[in-house]
């Protein structure tokens, strides 16, 4: 009856270390919304695209899936659970977007080893609301109208 008991107990050490084990073996790089690492003053009327890079010290690593959550304010706005895809670049946000936001989002990914990474974040921000019917541009957070600029050019 001992001996049944500790290899119970064995088994249930194991197999609550597996996971332990496994995360961390593979880490994320160069994290990037539309391009950037953390933008600033995009367009809250496109959505913006997301990539990353998946390093290892283990040859013949490939990614086998990736999570991505976005999050602002403390609040998750789109989560796409586990996605079975060695695609890490060109990822579209399908949530929503709001003007002068910050937008938080997370990542982790799946290899074809096993491993689970740990979670990476990065942010974007995205600029104020463009004005109805001109054509802006922000700078930081001056914003002007390119009509007016052409305008007083004359």
């Amino acid at each position: 009856m001992k001996t049944n008991k500790f290899y119970l107990h064995l088994v249930s050490i194991v197999l609550f270390l597996i996971p332990a084990i496994c995360v961390g073996k593979i880490r994320i790089t160069d994290m990037r919304t539309n391009g950037l690492q953390h933008p600033q003053g995009t367009d809250p009327e496109t959505k913006p695209v997301f990539s990353w890079i998946l390093a290892s010290d283990k040859p013949n690593t490939l990614q086998k899936a990736y999570r991505i959550v976005v999050t602002s304010q403390g609040k998750t706005l789109w989560d796409t659970g586990r996605v079975n895809s060695d695609n890490s670049v060109t990822i579209n946000y399908e949530g929503a977007l709001a003007p002068d936001t910050k937008y938080n989002w997370t990542l982790q990914v799946w290899d074809n080893h096993g491993f689970v990474s740990k979670k990476s974040a990065s942010y974007w921000q995205t600029s104020n609301n463009r004005l109805e019917g001109t054509m802006d541009y922000c700078i930081g957070n001056h914003c002007s109208s390119i009509f007016q600029n052409i305008r007083n050019s004359f």
